[in-house]
Parts: structure tokens; sequence; C-alpha cells
């Protein structure tokens, strides 16, 4: 089957190889710089223009398979990653360890219970939630060290910590354990999470459905500030240099202050609910209408936007000088260069019908994303960089 081209706004189109395989050197004209054509922002809402973005000489990422695992159900959240091990957490209740060199077995432990997200790192072990209030941890061999219940359901993916695991529930409320399972504070909010907490610098903040973003003192649980966006808020935050970034479903990208007070908001043309990320200056945020938008991250001003062929409704691997994506439903690995957005390689998956099913996570030179709709699997892919061709004369 031909693969189909990566759509980027006026520019060169390419026809990609068979799967498996990377584009051939790459040749490069300016991306292109694409206005949103809506008009129908809010009031004090304006589409400002374009600022032209610098070519820069991009290495090619090429990619070689190292090794796949099977696993027994496909993965019900984020992998987690370390030098010693790839943890996964099945949809079945399993959590599973694997080896980064060669994908074998490092150990297994059973939920019991759907899991409410993937695990994630708490203090010197791991922590596992499940959908119906319990929560499991474990040190990094998987030996177990205790067990909580929460006697609520759990409506968010955890978030871990050095010193607490921030746990948000569906009766609108906030839980902190400590690193031993213990409860340490629980706080009320004004609606239903609708994202998971996110750790800041001395606050854990999150959004609700009813379209505020709140705040809480870390370590006491005291309530610091409510800040109200009109609109549930549906990405992720991301807290960057004093700032929080997020979307959303009025379609708009917003960036609040460390104290609550609104910087600047801008209008997409569709919901972004993956979690943005900064570099350089910049704040970018991967949108449900294929594009992937890149504003300046103090005032909000739009810098680029380019166009995939496919939504963008799953979050982003950063890297020092690229990003990682696997857009819904593409089966295909995609590397941009930053800040500006160049296609620097991409990978295919060869199963039909079948497409990548977790972000991918990085550990050294290699990359292990996650597969597989009905039989969940781990694909471990090592990245060379290959230096741009020089131009002829």
């Amino acid at each position: 089957m031909q693969a189909k081209p990566l759509r980027l706004p006026r520019f060169i189109l390419l026809l990609l190889p068979a799967a498996g395989t990377l584009l051939s050197p790459l040749t490069w004209g300016q991306i292109g710089q694409d206005t949103p054509t809506q008009s129908s922002g809010r009031r004090g809402e304006q589409f400002p223009t374009p600022i032209g973005a610098p070519l820069r000489p991009v290495k090619t990422s090429r990619f070689t398979e190292a090794w796949r695992a099977p696993l027994d159900a496909p993965l019900a959240g984020a992998l987690l990653g370390s030098s010693r091990q790839i943890v996964a957490t099945l949809d079945n209740g399993a959590v599973v360890a694997l080896s980064p060199q060669d994908g074998s077995v490092l150990w297994k432990r059973e939920v019991g219970s759907q899991p409410a997200g993937g695990s994630v790192f708490l203090g010197p072990g791991i922590a596992q939630a499940a959908s119906d209030g319990r929560v499991t941890g474990w040190n990094l061999t998987g030996e177990p060290m205790w067990t909580a219940d929460l006697k609520e359901p759990i409506s968010r993916p955890p978030t871990g910590s050095l010193e607490e695991l921030y746990i948000p529930l569906a009766s609108s409320k906030l839980v902190s354990l400590g690193t031993d399972g213990k409860e340490r504070w629980r706080a009320e909010l004004q609606a239903t999470p609708s994202t998971p907490p996110a750790a800041c610098r001395g606050f854990v903040a999150l959004g609700t459905t009813g379209g505020t973003v709140e705040a809480f003192t870390r370590g006491t649980g005291k309530p610091l500030w409510v800040a109200k966006t009109g609109s549930e808020v549906v990405s992720p935050l991301l807290c960057h240099r004093g700032a929080i970034y997020f979307g959303t479903a009025d379609s708009r990208l917003w960036a609040l202050k460390y104290s609550g007070r609104k910087m600047w908001r801008f209008p997409a043309g569709a919901r972004c609910g993956v979690r943005p990320f900064a570099r350089e200056g910049r704040v970018y945020y991967p949108s449900f209408d294929n594009y992937l938008y890149s504003l300046k991250a103090n005032s909000g001003h739009l810098i680029l936007r380019v166009r995939l062929s496919h939504r963008l409704s799953d979050d982003v691997l950063v890297g020092r000088d690229r990003i990682y994506l696997s857009p819904y439903t593409s089966a295909r690995l995609t590397t941009l260069s930053l800040p500006d957005l160049i296609l620097a390689g991409e990978y295919r998956l060869e199963l039909e019908g079948d497409w990548f099913t977790t972000t991918p996570i990085r550990i050294a030179e290699s990359l292990y994303v996650g597969y597989g709709r009905y039989d969940g699997r781990i694909l471990a892919l090592r990245e060379t960089l290959e230096e741009p061709e020089a131009k002829s004369p």
C-alpha cells in the first residue's frame, strides 16, 4: 500500500516510502506560515500576524527496530521508563516491567481492577491507581510496599512526585498520598476534575469540567486560587517558567501566570486536548484540527502552525532539538525539528489497520512506544541522527 504524504501548509509534499523505512536524504524549502481562516473569535481575540520562521539545517532521524514484546492485553496508559526498566500497565489490570535491552519480562503484578492510567514514579518507588479508588505502591523491583483504598472512584490518572501522589476523584476532590501510601490531605474542588494534576513549583493545579483551574499548596493542600475559563479544561496543564498553559473545550488556548492571573487566550481551529509543550520562548499546542500551533509563550502571538495528515490527540515526546509524535490512527511515528517544526524523519508500522497507542518514551538512544488495539505490544527503536546533505553549488 502506498503511504500517504505528510501535508504541510505551502510546503513541498513528499511521498513517504514503504512501511518501516525512512525518507531518503531530505531537501527542504521554507516552511509555510499559515494563519487560521476562522474569524469568529470572542471579543478582544484576534489572530496575530505570524512571524517568519528561520530555516535551520535539520539532522535526519533514522530508526531501526531493536525488539518487539507481545503483551497479554492492550495498554491502559502511558509507559513509564528508566534505564533499568520499562513499566507497562494493561487494561486487564496487570502491570509488567520489561528490560529496555531486549524486552524480556523482569516482573509482573496484578492491580485487580481497571487501571486509572499508567504507573507513575512516587519517591523511591512506583505507584499504580485503579479506577475504583485503590492505589498500590511497589519498589523498583516490583516488591509491594503499601496499598491504600480511597473508597471513591478516581476520575483521571494521578501525578507522582518525590514527596506526594496527587489523585483526582470523581467526587470533585483532590487527594494527596505520601510515599508511604498514607493520606496527607484532601481538598474540595468546584467541579469534577477534567485533567490530571500538574505538580508546579510550590503548588499543584488541575482543570475541571466546570471551566476552572484550581491551585493548592503542595504538602498541605491549602487552596491558593481559582481561575475561571468559561469552558471545560480539556488538556493536561503545562507548568513552564512561571506560567500555566492548557486548552479548553471552546477551542481556546490559554496561558495563566502562576498567580492564576490570565496572560492571554488564543482561538484555535479545534480543541487542543493533549498536553502543550514549550521550548526556546515558544509554546506548542497539538490540536484536533490536525494542526500543531507554535505561539510566543509570553504573548500568545502565532509564530506558525503545521498541518499533519491525522488529528493530534496524543501527547508528544520532546527531545533536545526535535519532537516525536504518533498522530491518531496513523500507524506512523513522526519526528519534527525544534523550534521550526520541519519534518526530520518517520517510521511506519507494517500491520494493516493497527496503530501506535502510547506516547513514545526515550531511554538513551532508543525510543519505546506501545501499539496494538486488540493485543498490546511494545516496539523498541534505535535512533541515529545523520547530518543533512550539503547543497550542491
